[in-house]
């Protein structure tokens, strides 16, 4: 877990922990061309985080840590953070920081701080860490969607049942897809 494969001049770099034996060469040597190289090292990689309460450790106080969410969901490279307990909502900046160092693909960090209202049952966000943005491209179950988390309400807790009920249309059927949103069901 400490290195990683490399490419270099056309030849990939796999790290071992022992030299391979004669029968796992062989079986390795089926896939192509085999070359046991002792002296070069791949890239050492740096331990990365562990957890969230380990990326805030030393930046918030324990109480808040214990308060921490849960969980949270993820929407393209957006956080999204339902709710903050009163003993973690004054670190929020912190916790929101400590969520982009710890998921390396998001950019940006929000909170939901209106309930889901109104006809389009959008809710309301503030930014807490990253760039400023709703819109996202989203993936699940082999597709992508563009999500505009200011214009359609967007659950990716909802993913498995899409696909579930996806799964059971048949040929010849014929589904609507009322109050579509970004369109999951259709695109399905």
């Amino acid at each position: 877990r400490t290195r990683k494969i490399t490419s270099q001049e056309g030849y990939l770099y796999f790290p071992v922990t022992r030299h391979p034996d004669p029968k796992e060469i062989e079986t390795i040597s089926k896939a192509g061309e085999i070359f046991l190289e002792t002296r070069h090292l791949p890239e050492i990689l740096q331990p990365g985080l562990k957890s969230l309460k380990e990326s805030l450790q030393g930046v918030v106080p324990q109480d808040a840590i214990k308060s921490l969410p849960k969980s949270y969901d993820i929407v393209g490279d957006i956080i999204i953070i339902e709710r903050l307990l009163p003993d973690a909502d004054q670190y929020r900046k912190e916790i929101a920081e400590g969520l982009l160092k710890f998921h390396k693909n998001v950019k940006t960090v929000l909170l939901k701080t209106g309930k889901v209202d109104g006809p389009y049952r959008i809710p309301i966000f503030e930014l807490l860490a990253g760039e400023d943005r709703r819109e996202t491209a989203h993936s699940e179950y082999g597709i992508r969607l563009m999500v505009d988390l200011s214009k359609a309400y967007f659950s990716p807790r909802l993913g498995y049942e899409r696909n579930r009920v996806a799964s059971l249309v048949r040929d010849g059927e014929t589904v609507v897809d009322m109050f579509a949103g970004v369109g999951p069901f259709s695109i399905m």
